[in-house]
């Protein structure tokens, strides 16, 4: 098995996929913390795709090509990849995380204040602007963030997911699916990405955003109903 890795890696070649899991990371649902669950699990077989260079069209139903080979799991930023990828790898167990709306949406706000590559041109604005929180919430240049929920999940089914997960049983959801995929007994649950500078808000700003993600908390319920789909 090292021989065509050895070989992959000295002429640069590229590896079609053919993986078992495909793990769609909605961002601020602890897909960070899942990600170091999955390398515990899937080690070097793990293609965690997030550069720049690979977030190409993935609406296009073309093999995924990485210098990785063997790849058995994949887990990024690929919302677009749900309609090609599903005619592309149709034995692959789908999977991803969801948080209520309105944390989803505080945590994304605090998120962007940090001096860091958000790899989003429209953090630009947000520097420019310094939106309050509601208007943060409110502000077409970032509707498509914070109405994520629409954005992504209006392109699939609760059915087309072997698993979906809630951000806040996070613990008794991993192990629920860690014996769903017969995985190694000692999951280590591991919080990364957490941030200090995140502010509580109050119960009138809380009921405001929940006014304003009235059609987002609807489709999150929606989904949260079926919770483990299989």
């Amino acid at each position: 098995m090292l021989k065509p890795i050895i070989e992959g890696l000295r002429s640069n070649r590229c590896f079609s996929i053919n993986p078992e899991l495909i793990s769609i990371h909605i961002p601020k649902t602890a897909g960070s913390s899942f990600l170091e669950i999955l390398r515990q699990q899937y080690g070097w077989q793990l293609k965690h795709i997030y550069k720049r260079e690979e977030l190409r069209d993935f609406r296009k139903p073309e093999p995924f090509l990485t210098h990785k080979p063997f790849v058995k799991a994949v887990h990024g930023h690929i919302p677009l990849a749900l309609p090609a990828w599903r005619e592309l790898y149709p034995n692959a167990k789908w999977i991803t995380w969801l948080r209520h709306p309105v944390d989803r949406v505080v945590s994304a706000y605090y998120h962007w204040q940090r001096p860091i590559d958000h790899r989003d041109p429209n953090h630009q604005v947000f520097i420019e602007k310094q939106p309050t929180l509601l208007a943060f919430a409110e502000m077409d240049a970032f509707k498509r963030g914070v109405q994520i929920y629409q954005t992504i999940l209006n392109q699939t089914q609760p059915e087309d997911f072997f698993f979906v997960g809630q951000m806040e049983l996070f613990n008794e959801d991993v192990q629920r699916l860690g014996k769903l995929l017969h995985w190694k007994k000692n999951i280590k649950l591991i919080k990364t990405n957490v941030n200090p500078a995140k502010q509580n808000i109050s119960p009138a700003e809380r009921q405001a955003l929940e006014e304003l993600l009235r059609d987002e908390i609807k489709l999150w319920r929606a989904w949260t109903d079926t919770h483990c789909v299989k």
